[in-house]
């Protein structure tokens, strides 16, 4: 049962992250209801929903929910005040602490995130700002950023969710045909590789927005049908992702 749970909780999140971030739209001009029909009963849509502890964005970037989790973040950060300023323990150990509990608050569901270029600096600022704070290390000090990470060995907070997300899009890739998720995923592979979703769909003008999908296979250097036909094997797939652990660590 709680296999189960776990299982249908992915499915929605992979869901949620492909249908809020697609290229493509329906060839018509007609606005957006204030009404919707869902199992007959009258919803009113809108831009911002809380769905599995996360706020979504009608507009399909995280950046709401990044800046929430940032805050959570920052709140548990502040609360082990007393644990960063305690001389007895070790620098590994404070690190340690960091990962597992300001982290894990940090990227909560981030492998659902579709990363812009300004949310991986606020990420990056954040993590920063932490280890500064852990060192004991003051703005008045002038230390450059590469000498914080040089000391702290921590890996680069965007490879961490890169990885996250390569193993999200090998579980869905792995799941049942007729599953929702792999359905969503598939769909979106095509797309991605110039199979239209449909004779009435038709892609957006201007520059392709950032996707979850464009943002993943960035990380990965695949192609969409590259990654999907990997991806369906679990050894072929632990191999990309031991080599995305490698570079992380050379980073």
């Amino acid at each position: 049962m709680e296999t189960e749970i776990s299982t249908a909780h992915i499915s929605h999140r992979a869901v949620r992250a492909l249908l809020t971030s697609s290229d493509w739209t329906l060839n018509d001009n007609v606005p957006p209801a204030s009404l919707v029909d869902v199992a007959n009963e009258r919803v009113e849509s809108g831009t911002h929903f809380a769905y599995l502890g996360s706020n979504l964005d009608s507009s399909g970037y995280c950046t709401p929910e990044l800046l929430r989790c940032i805050g959570i973040a920052s709140m548990v950060f502040g609360r082990l005040d007393s644990v960063w300023k305690q001389s007895r323990l070790s620098l590994q150990t404070k690190l340690r602490i960091c990962t597992s509990h300001v982290q894990s608050s940090l990227l909560h569901g981030a492998d659902t995130w579709t990363i812009l270029k300004a949310d991986g600096k606020r990420l990056q600022a954040f993590r920063i700002l932490c280890q500064h704070c852990i060192l004991g290390i003051r703005w008045s000090d002038f230390v450059t950023n590469s000498a914080v990470t040089e000391k702290t060995r921590l890996p680069d907070i965007c490879a961490v969710i890169d990885d996250r997300k390569l193993a999200l899009f090998g579980h869905v890739r792995r799941l049942p045909e007729g599953t929702p998720a792999h359905d969503v995923l598939h769909a979106s592979v095509e797309s991605h590789a110039g199979m239209v979703p449909h004779p009435g769909w038709w892609r957006k003008p201007g520059r392709p927005r950032c996707t979850w999908l464009r943002d993943f296979l960035k990380a990965t250097c695949l192609t969409a049908r590259e990654a999907w036909t990997a991806a369906d094997e679990w050894e072929e797939w632990h191999r990309w992702l031991r080599v995305l652990m490698m570079m992380m660590n050379d980073s």
